[in-house]
């Protein structure tokens, strides 16, 4: 009887160690369910940072790569604009060469007519001269 109180005693106080032992473990399990909880929330927090601070990268290198694009724009602006005065100023100089050759053309052409003439007026003057010679 003694035996068998003894290890009724022996068979309680083990539940109660088991009983015991579920709780600590339950409470174990509720302690690494919240522990996983926190490093997940962690986690997620360190993802968003990492998103938020490779959005600004990529925000960066669109803004100076737009500035970059616009101050090329502007570039190609002045070169056209430079290119299109160098341009005019080529087709003045050119107009005027041709002015100038034209106007040399022109003088000597005058010249020319202005000779003709003279030589004409003067055959004219030695026709009459000479019918007025034969006239007298």
């Amino acid at each position: 009887m003694k035996e068998l109180l003894m290890s009724l005693c022996v068979f309680i106080t083990s539940m109660g160690m088991v009983s015991a032992h579920g709780q600590e473990q339950q409470q174990g399990a509720s302690q690494v369910r919240e522990q996983a909880k926190e490093r997940g929330l962690a986690q997620r927090e360190a993802a968003a940072q990492k998103r938020e601070v490779a959005q600004e990268k990529r925000e960066q290198k669109h803004a100076l790569t737009d500035k970059k694009r616009e101050a090329a724009r502007e570039q190609l602006d002045q070169d056209d604009k430079l290119n299109k005065a160098e341009h005019k100023a080529r087709q003045a100089a050119h107009q005027a060469q041709k002015d100038a050759k034209k106007s040399k053309y022109d003088m000597k052409k005058k010249k020319r007519e202005a000779r003709r003439k003279a030589k004409e007026a003067k055959r004219k003057a030695k026709k009459n001269k000479n019918e007025n010679n034969g006239i007298d």
